[in-house]
């Protein structure tokens, strides 16, 4: 019996493949859909862990959060918040995409389980 198959992408932007993390341009935009189209033909739930929040309580990188909406990506991970930082996390849902923080130290170091199988 096959379980869910769950494909890890990443669509933030690498530091070493492009020298810096920032919400930039059209090619950016078309390498982040061509990683979800791939994703998508293996079948099962793409989720998506971020380094960086495409959103926070007073900001949004739209370029991301747009296409995590329009991919219709239900479930986004993301960390880089430490410290005082997290109270401007965004955790819950926003047009029916689920976000939730996952640093190690706002989760005290105890890993999160995604999903039970």
């Amino acid at each position: 019996m096959r379980y869910w198959q769950i494909l890890v992408f990443c669509l933030g932007i690498s530091l070493d493949v492009f020298g810096a993390a920032v919400c930039q341009g059209a090619v950016l935009g078309e390498l982040r859909r061509r990683r979800i189209a791939e994703a998508k033909k293996l079948g099962g739930e793409v989720i998506a862990f971020l380094h960086y929040p495409p959103i926070s309580l007073t900001e949004t990188c739209h370029e991301i959060y747009d296409t995590l909406v329009e991919e219709q990506i239900r479930n986004c991970y993301y960390g880089h918040l430490h410290g005082n930082s997290v109270n401007w996390a965004f955790r819950g849902e926003s047009d029916g995409v689920n976000f939730d923080l996952i640093s190690a130290d706002y989760l005290s170091f105890c890993p999160k389980l995604i999903r039970k199988f």
